[in-house]
């Protein structure tokens, strides 16, 4: 079973992430939260995202920029 975790920031990886991505990870998570999506974070290994709307999840995404991609696609305002 994949460790999900809905707080990024608390992930032990998480020292690894630079203050540039901390705030990259914030802004992707309040731009999909307003259309309605979750943010969750996988593997820290590979830096793995999953975003989930009604029950239903997406691929795993790796890393931000895969992230920020599915984000314009489903129309999260900007």
């Amino acid at each position: 079973m994949k460790n999900e975790n809905l707080n990024c920031a608390a992930d032990p990886a998480a020292e690894q992430i630079s203050a540039i991505d901390i705030k990259l990870l914030a802004t992707l998570r309040a731009r999909l939260v307003l259309a309605g999506w979750v943010l969750i974070c996988g593997d820290a290994k590979i830096e793995a995202y999953t975003a989930s709307k009604w029950g239903r999840a997406t691929a795993d995404m790796r890393g931000l920029a895969e992230v920020a991609l599915f984000a314009d696609r489903v129309g999260a305002p900007s």
